[in-house]
């Protein structure tokens, strides 16, 4: 229950911090056309989980403010985080880069929910998103969580499997 209250202050933080950078036009990123919230939102998703070592940070948080604005204000779907997530990212006040793998993690959420059209995430939504977060985790120079490290070098399928058994428990 505390490890959950953590986590839900860290969102609200997360949120607030990037909540002032929420407006979005990232310039050559992603062309402002006439698409619809869901299909730039689909393209946020990918560009943040696909782009781990971006440098331009600035951008980076645009980008996680625009997601985590339309996640937590959407009708189409609600996204629960439950023990497996703080759990295998070891959220914690203080715990430094966190936030990134919170987002990929997010990121992820969204782009399943969205075009598998589910009101809620579930366990094959969670295993996608996990799946992501070890794919961002990887590319990473070092690799400091020790409940994700297990998981590195496992077959993706594997690791998928494994995620949704986590998540039924």
């Amino acid at each position: 229950m505390k490890r959950i209250l953590y986590v839900l202050m860290f969102v609200v933080a997360a949120v607030a911090m990037y909540a002032e950078k929420a407006v979005v036009n990232p310039e050559s990123m992603i062309e402002n056309t006439q698409e619809g919230a869901e299909a730039r939102i689909l393209k946020l998703c990918r560009w943040y989980i696909d782009n781990p070592t971006y440098q331009d940070s600035e951008l980076r948080q645009k980008v996680a403010a625009e997601i985590l604005v339309y996640a937590i204000n959407t009708k189409d779907f609600s996204l629960t985080l439950g023990e497996p997530v703080t759990g295998l990212l070891e959220l914690s006040p203080g715990h430094s880069g966190m936030e990134d793998l919170l987002m990929v993690y997010f990121a992820g959420e969204t782009i399943y929910c969205l075009e598998h059209n589910l009101k809620k995430n579930n366990a094959a939504s969670y295993a996608y998103s996990m799946e992501c977060v070890m794919n961002y985790y990887a590319q990473k120079p070092e690799h400091p969580i020790a409940s994700l490290n297990k998981y590195l070098n496992m077959d993706p399928m594997k690791r998928m499997e494994v995620f949704e058994a986590l998540y039924n428990k």
